[in-house]
């Protein structure tokens, strides 16, 4: 059947389509000596050089809201190539004993292990063109792709900024890792190039670094030969990407990896101006059209079934489209209205402190990270609160370790104030306080959206739609069900949770959110499965979790971990995991890391400030689960057709970002909470 539907897909695609079809066929069928000439035909191809444009001015951003200390740690690490990526701790990246003058100055540089999973002592070599062989079990292919995403780099443009004293080391530290990256990790071959999502988060981070450092480069350290090299490098990246695009030819849907390929040429296509960067930019701007209609619901939800992908998804439209508002593109009434929806589903699974519910899949993914946000802890804390690998934790000269906070929404809250949307007053006071902000301002430099646009929501009320049955009967009827579960959740007896309280609800993700001044009850539902993209997706629905007076109850405990652990991996996207009624099998089948067969359906039965009642049905299960909203009580109660456990409770484990692993015990005693099982 899948063959058929290749073929049939095959003769409808677009030339360009038809190309990556027949390289896809070519890796599936191992035929990497074709793949690898196709490379060579590709590299060799002559580049017409021309300069760089400038899109960024690194005067427009405000350094005191860079905090000294913060740059002066991360300096401090970055300088002694010490990254902390993906829960690993600081670890120290440097090849051993691999010392290159690659600056031509008399002052050492050491080479970094871009190819090296560092958490897991485990080196990729760079034999193979397209293909990874004999990954061992334990090891995680995302830590090299991550170190070479380069996020790192903007940051040190910041930094250099803000630290001037340091500006020439900083700057030729820049130029040194280009150089570096570039030498040792040949184009098509090796870890760094088997997924063109990272290639394109790449050259992002290059462009963007390149742009914000030369404006400071008094000294012309990053001379015309250097900036050959940029233009070349970037050339070559394009060219990749766009021979490699990330398309699903068999679902007609692609994810998130297709945006970042298409928003990848964007940016390379308006850094540099040729003959050759012109064609990716009217591909790249058809494409990214069509994807945002494509994979962008109607309320502003994304078909990915994780709340982090919305993140990622919503980051790279937001830079695609201010790519073409700078270069005087219109966009239509539809586009912009589809925009503003997506600040509106941002606000319905971010709590007031701009930390993101966690729903589905998160890989801590993003586009940029301009500057880290997050909280020093001392080594003693630190060790407290975070599982790690032995041996993992590189403790600084001042006994600090800082974590970057993987959970902010603010870049969403950022982007859609400055395209013009509304939010609310609060929000955009605290993210005009971090540095992207500007940033971003300063990227986009022309507003777009007028008011008009401002109150057009989906989301602020409750509409009667097919997805919204309150009409339908209850399975049970007036019958007390065979098998039924309740509890009742008491909050601080000055707690009203459904006075001043409103309902938001996105049928197409599958999420209700009840809130008032401070509480919010979020809870997943079944969306349509069959219009989602199921690899994200998580044992999660019917699942709760409850934002009161500041503190989180109930949370979801996140993904942790993909390749590096099957077992984990299992776990985390499992009933066991969420807290919702557990069966024999969990609702769907994960039949590995990313393949998940799902025919599960649901339905909402009532939906009111003072009840909610939500149907579930899966392999000839019957499941329904009813909140009742009264003064300072919650009560939640299960039933269903099927013998079934569930023990409400905070998990004992938790995951704050990809490979990220902290305590999460739930302790009645010291909160405003507590949680009674009732007979």
């Amino acid at each position: 059947m899948n063959k058929i539907k290749y073929t049939f897909n095959f003769f409808k695609m677009k030339k360009r389509h038809k190309i990556i079809f027949f390289k896809k066929f070519l890796i599936k069928y191992n035929f990497f000596i074709f793949l690898t000439l196709l490379d060579k035909i590709n590299k060799k191809k002559k580049i017409n050089y021309t300069f760089v444009n400038n899109l960024i001015d690194i005067n427009s951003l405000d350094m005191d809201k860079v905090d000294r200390k913060l740059a002066d740690y991360l300096w401090n690490q970055y300088s002694n190539h010490n990254f902390n990526l993906l829960g690993s701790g600081w670890l120290n990246a440097n090849k051993n004993d691999s010392f290159k003058n690659i600056n031509n100055q008399d002052k050492s540089y050491q080479e970094i292990a871009w190819n090296k999973d560092l958490k897991n002592n485990y080196t990729f070599e760079n034999l193979y063109s397209y293909r990874i062989v004999n990954i061992p079990s334990n090891v995680d292919i995302k830590f090299p792709w991550e170190l070479s995403r380069m996020y790192h780099l903007p940051q040190m443009a910041i930094l250099s900024r803000k630290i001037k004293n340091k500006q020439p080391e900083i700057i030729n530290e820049f130029k040194n890792q280009i150089k570096d990256f570039d030498q040792n990790n040949p184009i098509g071959f090796g870890v760094n190039w088997k997924s063109t999502m990272d290639v394109a988060i790449r050259s992002v981070n290059i462009l963007i670094s390149y742009d914000l450092f030369r404006s400071q480069d008094t000294n012309r350290i990053l001379n015309d030969q250097f900036e050959k090299n940029i233009v070349r490098m970037m050339i070559h990246h394009g060219r990749f990407i766009y021979s490699n695009l990330e398309l699903n030819f068999l679902n007609q849907k692609s994810g998130n990896h297709y945006l970042s390929n298409l928003c990848a040429l964007l940016f390379i296509s308006s850094y540099i101006s040729n003959d050759e960067t012109k064609k990716w930019y009217e591909f790249s701007k058809k494409e990214v059209i069509r994807e945002f209609d494509e994979q962008f619901f109607k309320d502003g939800s994304n078909y990915e079934c994780s709340t982090a992908y919305h993140r990622l998804s919503s980051e790279l439209i937001f830079y695609s489209f201010g790519i073409l508002i700078n270069n005087n593109e219109k966009l239509n009434e539809n586009i912009i209205h589809k925009l503003s929806q997506i600040s509106v589903f941002s606000n319905m699974y971010t709590y007031e402190n701009l930390v993101f519910s966690q729903i589905g899949d998160n890989d801590s993914g993003r586009l940029l990270k301009i500057f880290p946000e997050g909280d020093f802890y001392s080594v003693k804390d630190y060790k407290e609160k975070y599982f790690s690998k032995d041996n993992t934790l590189l403790i600084n000269e001042s006994n600090n370790v800082f974590v970057e906070n993987e959970l902010s929404s603010n870049i969403l809250f950022i982007a859609s104030h400055v395209f013009g949307f509304e939010n609310d007053e609060k929000i955009i006071r605290n993210v005009r306080k971090v540095v992207e902000f500007d940033f971003f301002s300063e990227f986009i430099k022309k507003k777009i959206i007028t008011k008009d646009f401002k109150e057009n929501t989906v989301l602020k009320g409750i509409t009667k739609e097919q997805y919204l049955l309150e009409e339908n009967k209850s399975l049970f009827y007036d019958k007390t069900a065979e098998f039924q579960s309740k509890h009742k959740i008491i909050f601080n007896r000055a707690t009203n949770i459904v006075n001043k309280s409103k309902i938001e609800f996105s049928s197409n993700f599958g999420l209700i959110k009840v809130l008032n001044d401070n509480f919010v009850l979020l809870i997943r539902v079944v969306p349509d499965v069959n219009k989602m993209l199921k690899a994200h997706l998580h044992d999660d629905f019917l699942n709760f979790e409850i934002f009161y007076k500041g503190k989180s109850y109930f949370q979801d405990p996140g993904s942790y971990v993909y390749t590096e652990s099957k077992e984990q991996r299992n776990y985390f996207r499992s009933s066991k995991a969420h807290n919702v009624p557990e069966y024999e099998s969990d609702f769907n089948d994960f039949i590995n890391v990313f393949n998940v067969n799902s025919t599960v359906r649901g339905e909402i039965l009532k939906l009111t400030k003072e009840e909610i009642k939500i149907r579930m049905i899966f392999k000839g299960i019957t499941h329904e689960r009813t909140f009742y909203l009264s003064g300072n009580e919650l009560i939640v109660v299960d039933e269903s057709t099927h013998p079934f456990k569930f023990e409400l409770n905070d998990r004992k484990v938790y995951s704050e970002g990809y490979g990220k692993l902290i305590n999460s015990g739930f302790n009645t005693k010291n909160t405003d909470v507590s949680v009674e099982k009732i007979k």
